[in-house]
């Protein structure tokens, strides 16, 4: 084979070079895009809903309370019951959503922030309980008290953590979004050199091929020694080997 390529040779081999860089970039924004595609189903399936349900948890939990005290203050017996009711509703609402919401935790920081809540979540109907049965007894001036004294702190006490999940919630979502930005301006960033490569690979193969060719032979007549005559013939700009002796310099043959 022989040691020197020529020009047909040489193209190739850019064109080959410029192929094989394509192919890598199309498999590095393969793998990103992938990534951005992952990130955005976590925060479709993970994140979003479990705010949500936070926000759920939280509304139905100071609404109960509310209703708590709407019940101290009803004025007949069909306002007292159309509140106990609501109250019933919240209730099964809340017990639904805190049984989707532990289901919906995925790593183990999770399953920690949810590990206090049902706990919290019996003992604040506990107490509620305790302090709808004082309304219906028609103690009200009690009710109203132990709403204030107990019932109110047990709504506090399940409030604080759903706060703190929800910030860590918020937190993985923030996480996620600018993970999602990074990467699309990076696959951005690849593509446009990528499309800046290609336009420009026919002038650098151009460049490339006037650079590899070599410098016009130096003059010489048939009496030139045979080494000499080896490398004026090898430096055809042809690159081919079959040179005469008829002109002042090896030329190709026809």
């Amino acid at each position: 084979m022989s040691q020197r390529l020529n020009l047909g040779q040489r193209l190739l081999l850019i064109n080959a070079t410029l192929v094989v860089l394509l192919l890598a970039v199309a498999a590095t924004v393969w793998v990103m895009m992938g990534r951005v595609v992952d990130a955005a189903e976590r925060i479709n399936e993970t994140n979003v809903p479990q705010l949500q349900i936070i926000a759920e948890l939280e509304l139905n939990v100071t609404r109960t309370s509310l209703q708590v005290r709407h019940a101290i203050l009803s004025r007949n017996p069909q306002e007292l019951d159309a509140t106990l009711a609501d109250i019933g509703e919240k209730k099964r609402l809340l017990l639904d959503a805190l049984k989707v919401f532990g289901e919906g935790m995925i790593d183990d920081a999770g399953r920690q922030a949810f590990a206090p809540l049902p706990a919290l979540m019996t003992e604040f109907w506990r107490i509620g309980e305790a302090n709808v049965k004082l309304i219906q007894e028609g103690k009200k001036d009690e009710a109203f008290a132990y709403l204030v004294d107990h019932t109110i702190p047990a709504r506090n006490a399940l409030l604080k953590p759903l706060a703190q999940e929800k910030k860590r919630q918020g937190e993985r979502l923030a996480y996620r979004i600018d993970e999602i930005e990074s990467l699309s301006k990076l696959d951005r960033n690849i593509v446009v050199v990528s499309v800046v490569v290609v336009a420009l690979g026919p002038g650098w193969r151009s460049t490339c091929a006037r650079w590899c060719a070599p410098s016009a032979p130096t003059p010489m007549n048939s009496s030139a020694s045979p080494t000499r005559w080896r490398l004026a013939t090898s430096a055809c700009p042809c690159g081919c080997a079959r040179a005469t002796r008829t002109a002042p310099w090896p030329s190709c043959a026809p």
